[in-house]
């Protein structure tokens, strides 16, 4: 399977940006995610198309932001309306007000799949 838009497959995106777990090495441990986030959906890039179900993504910046690391990859199997990409992308530049103590800013890659 192709990446869109590009001319290389998810295997080879994957090699290139993911790092597999090593049992021996990786000690992954974050805890449970206790903030609030709640935020409007009058952004410009939440008002860019219509999807029945969609959510802001400033409401999942910091959750990416608190489970993950700048360069990791993140996966949405369900990607409707594509909003967890652009929250992991937004994680290079949060706004002040989405940043999340401890957490390291940095743009995260992402794989959304919408095909199932």
């Amino acid at each position: 399977m192709r990446v869109y838009n590009s001319d290389i497959t998810v295997e080879e995106f994957i090699a290139r940006h993911a790092k597999l777990y090593d049992p021996a090495t990786d000690n992954y441990f974050r805890e449970p995610f206790a903030q609030d986030t709640k935020v409007g959906r009058n952004s410009a890039i939440y008002n860019a198309h219509s999807f029945h179900t969609k959510v802001p993504p400033e409401g999942i910046v910091p959750y990416i932001l608190h489970y993950t690391e700048p360069g990791n990859l993140v996966l949405d199997p369900f990607a409707g309306s594509g909003m967890t990409g652009v929250a992991a992308m937004m994680c290079g530049r949060p706004p002040h007000s989405l940043l999340v103590s401890g957490a390291q800013v940095g743009v995260r890659k992402a794989i959304l799949d919408s095909v199932g």
